[in-house]
């Protein structure tokens, strides 16, 4: 149907036809910016700081090495325009003075600095969970923690959350540093319940093969999103790493890295 169009029009227009369906065939072309200055500027590596301890998003393993789906997505958006890259592992809050202090270019994070930072378009989306054990039937919701011995990661207090819980158990709540903590402290039924990052969560269930023994319960909680955040004078550097993401994401570079990290993580638990 397209060539009898086409097979109707003078020379001229036929030739501006066949042009612009040739163009529309490049999926990268219309996305691709110019890279040149980005490229003078950013000769040394791109210094990119993620988490430490926030497995499969972003951690570091027995041996030291940094790893996690963020580790791959940054390296691979990097490459894509031919950037280095040299990563840095940090808590949160260690990480956003090192970005004020200007010693790093970029950092992979999901929480808010409003005002203060330029923010890439969203790399994946995150959320909180209630973690209890297998047997468990009497929680379902944060209401029903009242009164409960309760674990929660120190990510996950988020002001709603930290609000209702020092309300309801102020005396009987543990602030755990990562996800080990509050999971061994629900296996030795210290608490009834952990709070803490949902996906991270069944990521170290699965490694220490317990996934059997725990569930999450409840509506996801604490909804975030993992963004590249940059000083306000490295808005070309975030143009550049958005058209990556659009890049990757159209020629499944970004769904190899996803399946690779999360392939195992994203099925349903919930029992």
């Amino acid at each position: 149907k397209q060539l009898g169009i086409l097979a109707g029009l003078s020379l001229p227009l036929l030739l501006a036809a066949l042009l612009l369906f040739w163009r529309a065939g490049e999926p990268s072309a219309a996305i691709r910016i110019d890279t040149a200055e980005i490229s003078a500027r950013y000769t040394d590596s791109l210094r990119i700081g993620v988490d430490q301890d926030l497995p499969p998003y972003a951690y570091v393993d027995s041996n030291g090495t940094i790893k996690g789906f963020l580790v791959d997505l940054a390296r691979s958006l990097a490459l894509e325009y031919g950037l280095d890259v040299e990563l840095y592992s940090r808590g949160q809050a260690d990480m956003i003075q090192a970005l004020a202090a200007g010693d790093l270019d970029l950092v992979v994070s999901n929480t808010d600095e409003p005002g203060a930072y330029l923010s890439s378009d969203v790399l994946i989306e995150s959320e909180d969970a209630i973690f209890v054990r297998g047997d468990n039937s009497y929680i379902s919701t944060l209401e029903d923690l009242r009164n409960l011995a309760v674990a929660i990661n120190t990510a996950s207090l988020t002001s709603a959350v930290n609000s209702y819980i020092n309300e309801n158990n102020q005396d009987s709540l543990k602030i755990v540093m990562n996800q080990e903590h509050g999971f061994l402290l629900l296996l030795n039924m210290e608490v009834e319940a952990y709070l803490g990052n949902k996906a991270s969560g069944y990521y170290l269930l699965q490694k220490w093969n317990q996934e059997e023994y725990f569930k999450s319960v409840g509506a996801p909680f604490n909804a975030a999103s993992f963004r590249f955040l940059a000083a306000q004078d490295h808005e070309d550097l975030l143009a550049l790493l958005n058209s990556s993401l659009s890049i990757a994401k159209q020629n499944g570079t970004y769904d190899k890295v996803y399946e690779k990290w999360f392939g195992q993580t994203v099925k349903s638990y919930e029992k």
